[in-house]
């Protein structure tokens, strides 16, 4: 019963240790370096992901209807998950829990877990990729463009930290969450086709 209780003793510093460093990381990004044209950019990254999704979606698979449908059905799913994960976990935003926030976005009392915009972006990354790996000529201008989506995700998950309304641990959720979904939406509908 003493090592449980000390290996219990071991899982609370370690969650505190992780807890204290997400802050710290919270307040490095919010907060560390601020001019107005990173303020200008992120507050657009972040304002505009979904008509990005919508855009690039319609531009690169226009000409395939099927894969156009089934980009935008994936991003549809992925939305109602993410949705039905924030009010599952219902965390609140850091500018609702924390001093000091420089707040560059107001996003209300909506729960904070997971970045539904981050989750998305990375979301829409796997399956765009896969899409364009799926086309019969793998080009070296595609590849730029899957690197340039993957810079974009990453980009919008830095912005929802840097405007303020995210934890660092919020968007690394919605990574995970997005790149994992991908995945399993991929999979699932290649066998449906089949």
């Amino acid at each position: 019963m003493e090592k449980l209780l000390l290996k219990f003793g071991e899982i609370l510093m370690l969650i505190k240790t992780l807890q204290k460093t997400d802050i710290d990381l919270f307040y490095l990004v919010n907060s560390g370096v601020k001019n107005p044209l990173f303020d200008f950019l992120t507050i657009f990254i972040s304002d505009t992901v979904y008509i990005s999704i919508l855009l690039i979606s319609y531009f690169s698979f226009k000409n395939d209807k099927k894969v156009l449908i089934q980009v935008l059905f994936a991003m549809f799913l992925l939305s109602i998950f993410v949705f039905a994960v924030k009010y599952g976990v219902s965390e609140p935003r850091p500018y609702e829990m924390l001093e000091g926030v420089i707040l560059l976005k107001n996003m209300g009392t909506q729960p904070s877990f997971p970045s539904g915009h981050t989750t998305l972006a990375f979301g829409f990354w796997i399956i765009f990729t896969r899409n364009i790996k799926n086309s019969k000529i793998i080009s070296s201008k595609k590849v730029f463009e899957i690197m340039i989506m993957l810079l974009w995700a990453f980009l919008v998950a830095f912005s929802r930290v840097y405007v303020g309304v995210h934890f660092p641990h919020d968007v690394l959720g919605g990574m995970l969450i997005g790149i994992v979904f991908g995945y399993i939406f991929i999979r699932f509908s290649e066998k449906i086709i089949k």
